[in-house]
This record gives structure tokens, C-alpha cells and sequence, in this order.
């Protein structure tokens, strides 16, 4: 057991601190962290999911109550958080909405992808690509028509509008959805194309994880009560709402374990994004991903030995 956790958690620890380390020393420029990233979503992670969608059992990627257990608790800790934050801690909108994001958004693409992968193998791409459309559709458009409510130029149709278009148009969208429909319809991919799409799709795990240290290494950390909030919310309650809705549905089996796992990964850096990009609780929003990811490697390897 204890193998089997230190194994699929350090090297992912690893690689995060050698991007740590290559940014702080600028070995490697924070400057060059967008290109990473850029590497990673719009090429490596669409290629992988797309191989790992085309060759799923199409009653995996279709099941319902895994989909709507998944979105409920995405969702659901999503809407509660915004509630706190506004009521409780009496914020506007939109750091409201950031730190919804910043509390539901977990990291499936940079740490959900070499986790699972190592512990459960290809086959665990089919919970990510679940996880990264309801991600998609739902939350990022949702939070990206709040956090744009204050621009007098643009109506809230036409920023709905605008969010889902550019939603639909990204590879992250594209792939699964394309993959989905090759396994519906029993569509062969040929070998020289799978093995194109493999080669490069491989690679995900590391880049991702290395690209998350250089990322982590470029903002500054600080505590407070919002921060702490946070991680609680992120790293704690959502598994412990994962586990109560996998209950609620009568899920079993490895399909139940991997959502739950995915479900206690750190906030996503895609959550940071959103705050430098609107100029939104920045900072906080930084500190949480960066001392939230160092905290999971507790919750993480509670959930690892929970499920196993």
C-alpha cells in the first residue's frame, strides 16, 4: 500500500519541484510558463484525450449518474462557494465567482492525468475527459460572463454568447467530443494516426507537471482566511461531497474511484488565470494553488489509500 502511494505521488512531486527549482533559478524563464501551458492545452492533453475517448467502452464515457454525481459535485461546491463568499464574507460578484473557481476547479489536467494514469493506466483518461467537458461548458463560462459583468460595452447575451463560442472552439472541447463520437460509431483510428497522436499525447504527464512548478514559481505567496477557505474547500470538502454522491447514486467500481480522486486534486492553475487575467484576487488566488498543491500531497495520499 504504502508502495504503491509513494510511487504514484512522489515522482509527481518531483517533476513539480523541478519546474519549481528551474524557475527560481531561471534556469528555466517563468517568462516561458504560458508556452508550457500553451503546449499542454492546446496540443498534448486535446491529442491524448481524443486516443484515449476514440478507444473507450462508449457506455463508460455515456454512464449518467456518473456524469451527473461528477457534475454535481463540480458544480455544487462551485455554487456553494460563491454563496460564502458573497454572503459571508460579503464580496461583489465577481470575487465571488473567482473564488467559486478557485474552490471547484480541480487540477485534472496537470496533476489528474499523471496521477491516475500511474495508478490506474490509459483507461483513466475517460474520467478526465468527463471532468474537463463539464469544466467547459459549465464552469468556465459561467464565471467568465461574471467576472465580465462589469464591462459596459458588451451586453450579458452577447458575453454568454462570446464565453460559449469560445468554449466550443477549443481543442480541450473538440477532442473528447470527436473521440466520443469514434467510439459510438465504432470508428477505426488508423495505426500511424493513433501512434502520431500517442507520441506526442505521452508527453502530457511531464510537461504539465513541470510547467505547473514553473507557474508556482513565479507568484508570491501569503496567508489569510480567504486562502485557507480555499484549500478547505478545494482539498477537503469536494472528495468528502464526491464520496457522498458516489453513496447517493450507488457507485462502485474503478469508474467511481477515479472521479473521486480527480475530485480531490489541488485547484486547478487555470484558476490563477482567470484572477490575473480579470485582476481579480490575484494573490489569493495564486496562494491557494500553490500551498493547496503542496497540502494535497496529505489529501491525496489519504484518498489513495481510502480507494485502494
Amino acid at each position: 500500500m504504502l508502495n504503491t502511494i509513494l510511487s504514484s505521488i512522489v515522482p509527481v512531486f518531483f517533476v513539480i519541484a523541478l519546474g519549481w527549482f528551474s524557475g527560481k533559478k531561471n534556469i528555466v524563464s517563468t517568462e516561458h510558463k504560458k508556452a508550457f501551458a500553451d503546449y499542454v492545452m492546446m496540443f498534448s492533453f486535446p491529442l491524448h484525450l481524443f486516443i484515449g475517448s476514440a478507444k473507450a467502452d462508449p457506455k463508460k464515457l455515456l454512464d449518467p449518474k456518473i456524469i451527473s454525481s461528477f457534475a454535481l459535485a463540480l458544480m455544487g461546491l462551485y455554487a456553494l462557494s460563491f454563496i460564502i463568499k458573497k454572503h459571508v464574507f460579503k464580496y461583489d460578484s465577481r470575487k465571488a465567482a473567482q473564488g467559486a473557481i478557485v474552490c471547484a476547479f480541480p487540477n485534472m489536467a496537470f496533476m489528474g492525468i499523471p496521477v491516475l494514469t500511474s495508478l490506474i493506466g490509459p483507461e483513466a483518461l475517460i474520467s478526465v475527459a468527463i471532468g474537463n467537458v463539464i469544466t467547459s461548458i459549465f464552469m468556465i463560462p459561467l464565471t467568465t460572463i461574471i467576472l465580465e459583468s462589469n464591462n459596459a460595452s458588451a451586453s450579458p447575451m452577447a458575453i454568454i454568447k462570446s464565453s460559449m463560442i469560445n468554449c466550443i472552439k477549443k481543442p480541450l472541447i473538440i477532442a473528447p467530443i470527436l473521440g466520443l463520437l469514434c467510439s459510438v460509431l465504432q470508428i477505426h483510428i488508423p495505426v500511424v494516426i493513433s501512434h502520431s497522436f500517442e507520441l506526442i499525447g505521452k508527453s502530457t504527464s511531464g510537461v504539465s507537471l513541470f510547467s505547473l512548478g514553473l507557474i508556482m514559481a513565479s507568484y508570491k505567496i501569503v496567508l489569510s482566511t480567504e486562502v485557507y477557505f480555499n484549500i478547505f474547500m478545494k482539498n477537503i470538502l469536494q472528495p468528502v461531497l464526491m464520496a457522498a454522491l458516489l453513496v447517493l447514486f450507488h457507485l462502485k467500481g474503478m469508474m467511481a474511484k477515479e472521479i473521486l480522486l480527480l475530485c480531490a486534486m489541488p485547484t486547478a492553475t487555470i484558476s490563477t488565470m482567470f484572477g490575473l487575467k480579470y485582476g481579480v484576487s490575484e494573490v489569493e488566488s495564486s496562494s491557494s494553488t500553490i500551498l493547496g498543491t503542496i497540502f494535497s500531497i496529505i489529501t491525496l495520499s489519504f484518498i489513495i489509500s481510502f480507494i485502494l
